[in-house]
């Protein structure tokens, strides 16, 4: 009877479903008689080993719910059938029509499902800033408490009472609040501001507020009148073979207290909340897939082990690419993704308590036994990766273009609330972090805060960067505050303010520093080479650091602050910390170049490196690489 049964326990079965020719009528099991809907599909009870097939290049207006879960033996599959191109599950829905409203530039658009959440319009393929005054930049508060933002320059009409504030109170800090009323100068809110020192923020604008498109003059400016299923949008010349697009769905894809489940050659675009929600999931895969179009997160998964995410693209979200929760979120892989474009709009992101990672960073997974292999992230609105956790492995990962919105921020950043002894450490190799900004407005200015390439943020420690890049980013090329790390043949080159800073906080001394045979050069005046902040008491206590290579056009390169500052040449540094007694240090003008691909690039150039290697006519860059490079006169 056993062995009879035997085969009914191992067939598995494959589902077929087509948007564009399918029928629920049908068998479903067939490319050939295909079920029409995803929500058919969901009154089915799949098994281990069963595979359900959407029709390639059909799109489905409705929610992948993922209800079954699989065995470590039978996977659960869901992909495409029937040529190369993906299903896509699409939460947008398109404006047509659009009335004027009349003497204004504004047309209203009927949308259905309109939420008081809805937070995206796309014009165009681009994500448009909802109505706010003013246009850009921000304006300057005078003072600032729990709930209320004074400016003695703000106009006594229009009274913005039902509007939205959004205040940038702080460096790593932009929150949202309804105004209950105003009186005069004064804005009051109905929820506090997390943050009231005025001297890290200082900016803010109204929206949210259909009188902020009388004011704007930018096409594609929005207002949501989800009371009334309507969007409007300041358009002047109408729509005019605009493509206006809103999502409506929350989520795209679901999956809750499941296991053992395979997404591959999906696109998902156009998603209200989360593209990807995963809740106490195991072992779940999704790959070769492309995510567009978020008006919150790409990926919300809590409490989900053994997470894999390969060939996978992301592009275009509001808040961040990748939000993941939960000290079981451990063994996971992301390898080989493409993040792009996330949190580049002040105010789009998270609306409240959206602090520090929690909002405008592309890539947030803080916890351990984790691999980010071949990662290139370009333009975050703060933090590019942000990791945690023991036993991390980044390797050949790139972060190009972050602190767009935010800053306080780095490209590869990790912190501990206190000092953890970590078994297996952490690693950085061959990785690089190009283009952190500064902001113009919002915040106070301050050039040696605003991002650096790899930022080690309190009481983080065992983590070991080899061969890594930090170049032109707007404060320091590594920044070690407080943390206890290994930087070992690394490059720094052309960071604005210093290409490495050592700053000791109340909250712990650096010590236990491994710097060594790391190359930082200066690529405009100014740039300081190594800036150290610390107690005169602990300058020489900080670790090991030696025989790095140094080079600058002037002398006066390295910053030492024990109470007072001063800018010192390198034989004086030398001699104030005993640090570097084998370093050597150039006075030559530098050049830079760096390889952010996966395959060697060889360039023509006749130059040495700064360790004094020849390069007699051309150099190789090895894959996700730089080089310094200076002239040696004949």
């Amino acid at each position: 009877m056993l062995l009879a049964l035997c085969p009914l326990f191992a067939q598995a079965t494959n589902y077929y479903i087509s948007s564009s020719g399918g029928n629920n009528s049908d068998s479903g099991t067939s490319a050939s008689h295909p079920w029409k809907t995803i929500v058919y599909l969901n009154t089915h009870t799949l098994h281990s080993g069963d595979s359900v097939f959407l029709k390639s290049g059909d799109v489905f207006t409705e929610t992948l719910n993922l209800n079954y879960s699989g065995t470590p033996t039978g996977h659960i599959v869901y992909s495409t059938y029937g040529g190369t191109a993906r299903a896509m599950i699409s939460g947008f829905y398109t404006l047509t029509g659009g009335t004027q409203i009349t003497g204004t530039n504004i047309y209203k658009f009927y949308c259905p499902n309109l939420t008081q959440q809805t937070n995206m319009l796309v014009m165009d393929g681009i994500p448009q800033p909802m109505g706010r005054w003013p246009d850009a930049g921000y304006r300057t508060y005078d003072s600032i408490s729990s709930t209320t933002i004074t400016d003695v320059n703000l106009p006594s009409s229009p009274n913005w009472t039902g509007a939205y504030l959004v205040a940038h109170d702080e460096y790593y800090v932009i929150d949202t609040a309804r105004i209950t009323s105003q009186s005069g100068h004064v804005i009051t809110v109905n929820l506090p501001f997390p943050f009231t020192n005025i001297s890290r923020g200082n900016g803010y604008f109204i929206e949210n507020d259909p009188r902020t498109l009388q004011m704007t003059s930018v096409p594609g400016r929005w207002y949501n009148d989800y009371t009334k299923d309507s969007m409007q949008v300041y358009l002047p010349g109408g729509l005019a073979g605009h493509v206006l697009q809103v999502p409506t769905l929350d989520r795209l894809c679901w999956c809750d207290h499941k296991s053992n489940i395979d997404v591959y050659n999906m696109d998902f675009e156009g998603s209200n909340l989360y593209t990807v929600l995963g809740n106490f999931d195991t072992a779940f895969t999704m790959t070769n897939c492309l995510y567009r179009y978020g008006a919150g997160n790409c990926f919300l998964l809590n409490e989900s082990p053994h997470t894999s995410l390969v060939n996978d693209t992301l592009d275009y979200f509001q808040n961040n690419g990748a939000f993941v929760t939960g000290n079981s979120s451990t063994y996971c892989l992301a390898k080989n993704i493409q993040v792009n474009n996330c949190g580049l709009i002040p105010g789009m992101g998270q609306r409240r308590g959206g602090n520090g990672t929690q909002s405008y960073t592309a890539w947030d997974w803080p916890f351990g036994f984790s691999t980010f292999q071949n990662m290139t992230i370009l333009n975050s609105g703060y933090i590019g990766l942000y990791f945690a956790g023991d036993s991390v492995t980044i390797k050949n990962c790139v972060v190009d273009t972050f602190c767009v919105t935010k800053i306080d921020g780095g490209g590869f950043y990790t912190t501990d609330l206190s000092f953890i002894g970590y078994t297996h450490g952490r690693s950085l190799t061959n990785c690089i972090a190009l283009h952190g900004q500064n902001l113009s407005s919002g915040v106070p200015p301050d050039p040696t805060d605003a991002s650096f390439g790899f930022y080690f943020d309190s009481h983080s420690q065992s983590v070991v960067l080899t061969n890594c890049t930090g170049a032109y980013n707007a404060s320091a090329g590594l920044f070690i505050h407080g943390a206890k790390i290994t930087s070992n043949g690394c490059n720094y080159y052309g960071n604005g303010w210093a290409q490495q800073f050592l700053s000791e906080p109340s909250t712990g001394q650096v010590f236990q520093l491994t710097l060594k045979k790391n190359r930082l050069a200066s690529s405009a005046p100014g740039q300081l080479l190594s800036a150290i902040v610390a107690p005169a008491a602990d300058l020489a206590n900080l670790g090991t650091i030696d025989t790095n290579y140094y080079a600058k056009t002037d002398t006066s390169a390295f910053y030492i602050n024990t109470g007072s500052a001063k800018t010192v040449s390198f034989p004086t540094w030398q001699r104030l910390t005993t640090y570097d007694p084998n370093g050597v240090f150039r006075n030559v003008c530098t050049t830079f170049v760096y390889n952010t691909s996966s395959s060697t690039a060889t360039k023509t150039l006749q130059l040495n490196d700064l360790a004094g290697n020849a390069n007699n006519s051309s150099v190789s860059v090895a894959a996700f690489s730089s080089l310094i490079l200076y002239f040696v006169s004949p």
